[in-house]
């Protein structure tokens, strides 16, 4: 699937997080060497992309993802709302929930200190991590 052009809010979750990953490399990394690593054919592919101008090509995300030092599943599901919103649903019932690195590394610390006993989420539970990552 190739890229479309497209004049997405500022606010597009894609373009946000894409921004927010390379202002994170600003000094470390250049957009040019971004695009490089990331197999897109212009620098200035980049800046559409976070501009919104143009959509993240669904075959670049796991090296855009690289060069961005972000994590492909998350980076996949955002891309995959933008081309296509509520396409994530059919994804999750096909194959389960997609989870990220940062998930997965969550989900085995529950497994670690729940010593593998599969535990419910209790109103208790729900409280706690609401209060660990914010209420809904």
């Amino acid at each position: 699937m190739s890229a479309q052009a497209t004049v997405q809010p500022i606010n597009d979750p894609v373009c946000a997080y894409i921004t927010e990953r390379i202002d994170a490399l600003n000094g470390i990394k250049s957009q040019r060497e971004i695009a490089a690593e990331a197999g897109l054919p212009r620098p200035n592919v980049v800046s559409m992309i976070k501009k919104g101008d143009m959509k993240l090509p669904l075959e670049r995300v796991p090296a855009f993802a690289r060069a961005i030092n972000a994590d492909p599943a998350y980076l996949f599901r955002l891309v995959m709302e933008q081309y296509w919103p509520g396409g994530a649903d059919v994804v999750s019932e096909i194959f389960g929930t997609v989870t990220s690195r940062n998930e997965a590394a969550i989900l085995n610390k529950i497994r670690q200190v729940s010593r593998g006993t599969d535990p419910a989420l209790t109103p208790a539970l729900e409280k706690a991590l609401e209060e660990a990552f914010g209420s809904p």
